[in-house]
């Protein structure tokens, strides 16, 4: 479940139709709960489209190893792209 805790418009909000959110969301499941602080921009016009980013910040039962687990996964990922960035740098013509 999200909870708002604001909505912030910028300067170019009434150009855009962009507002910026900010709040928290508990998940619930059979293995316990995580708990994340959210940063969203979204779209009031049109479809409602919508960016975001979670940081999880704490968690029970199995899911208070997610936020280990979780940055372990995006180290991974920053060093499996940098691989592949080297080697697209190496394979290009």
């Amino acid at each position: 479940m999200f909870i708002g805790s604001s909505v912030i418009p910028s300067v170019d909000t009434p150009t855009t139709g962009v507002v910026f959110l900010t709040g928290d969301t508990t998940l619930t499941t059979k293995g316990g709960v995580l708990l994340t602080k959210d940063a969203i921009s979204l779209s009031t016009v049109g479809n409602g489209e919508f960016g975001e980013v979670d940081s999880i910040v704490g968690g029970t039962g199995q899911r208070a190893t997610t936020l280990a687990n979780l940055q372990q996964l995006e180290r991974l990922s920053m060093e499996v792209e940098q691989a592949l960035i080297a080697v697209r740098y190496v394979c290009a013509p």
